[in-house]
């Protein structure tokens, strides 16, 4: 048997397969999730976000990609609407299998994406000025 690497349950993985597995991941584009207000009281600060995402995606992808593979854009609408974001952030995480996720205007936003974050240890970012108070290690 291969390296040190072990399975959740203790078993020892083959090199092979973590080969493989990696092979495969590599195939697969990285995907990215962003919950913004593209529409509603909050559009002036969403839309430019999700502008900037779109383009950033488009030229990333255009030069090879992230670590040689494709980044795939998921956008959720909140309608500026709190009560979205929840439901929202289940779906790109059950359903779209996103790999990290953009979100949080407002505090409150934060506040109701971060249990269900903790609960699927997932990687969130909101890439705005923080009015500080809150550090989560989740």
């Amino acid at each position: 048997m291969g390296g040190a690497a072990i399975d959740a349950y203790g078993i020892p993985i083959r090199d092979e397969d973590l080969a493989q597995a990696a092979a495969a991941d590599a195939q697969k584009p990285i995907v990215v999730g962003t919950i913004e207000d593209v529409t509603g009281a909050f559009t002036t600060y969403g839309l430019p976000v999700i502008k900037a995402q779109e383009l950033a995606v488009k030229e990333i992808n255009k030069s090879g990609g992230l670590l040689g593979r494709q980044i795939k854009l998921v956008v959720r609408d909140s309608k500026s609407d709190i009560s979205n974001y929840s439901p929202f952030a289940n779906e790109l995480i059950l359903n779209d299998t996103i790999d990290v996720l953009f979100a949080g205007v407002l505090r409150s936003s934060r506040e109701a994406l971060r249990p269900i974050l903790r609960r699927h240890d997932l990687l969130s970012f909101y890439p705005r000025y923080h009015e500080g108070g809150v550090l989560s290690l989740l």
